[in-house]
């Protein structure tokens, strides 16, 4: 699951830091830090202004094992466009 936020919520909900999981093209994933609470953040540099979406964490893990094995960088893109608009994935 996905929801688009605003800047504000982002960062309030990274509020104790921030850190940059990876950058890929136009997408940055990312994880944030609020007390105890740790939340997923893709930021789409494809709009002006930027785009800030919340992520579940298992969306989180999956684009980031995706990018850590190397699967091909469109392959991942594919992927985000997916969770964006909503697109079924076929497998």
């Amino acid at each position: 699951m996905i929801t688009k936020i605003t800047d504000e919520i982002y960062l309030d909900k990274a509020q104790n830091g921030a850190r940059t999981l990876f950058n890929l093209f136009n997408y940055r994933l990312l994880d944030g830090v609020k007390g105890d609470k740790e939340s997923y953040f893709l930021i789409d540099f494809n709009e002006d202004p930027q785009v800030f979406y919340e992520i579940e964490l298992i969306d989180a893990y999956d684009l980031l094992a995706m990018y850590h094995v190397k699967c091909d960088k469109d392959f991942i893109v594919e992927r985000i466009c997916a969770l964006i608009y909503g697109e079924e994935e076929e497998v």
